[in-house]
């Protein structure tokens, strides 16, 4: 993956942060996230975290985002049950 694409994924994923930071509840957010997870590979998950990490967005902010990741993937998991 090129840099740049990177750097916009990021750039969504910050925003996505900064929504959830604003107070916005994890089901508001769901299917957004949805569609940025739908363009990321498993292996650029970290990078993408990385990237943040490297911005000084604070740890407890990214672990939002897995809260996000996690809501999702429980919810796929019981629709596909």
């Amino acid at each position: 993956m090129s840099k740049e694409k990177l750097r916009d994924k990021v750039e969504i994923v910050k925003s996505i942060l900064g929504e959830l930071h604003r107070g916005a509840s994890v089901d508001e957010l769901k299917e957004k996230f949805r569609e940025v997870l739908s363009t990321v590979s498993p292996f650029e998950i970290p990078l993408i975290e990385q990237q943040l990490i490297s911005e000084c967005v604070e740890v407890e902010e990214i672990l939002k985002l897995c809260d996000l990741h996690v809501a999702l993937f429980r919810e796929t998991s019981r629709s596909t049950s």
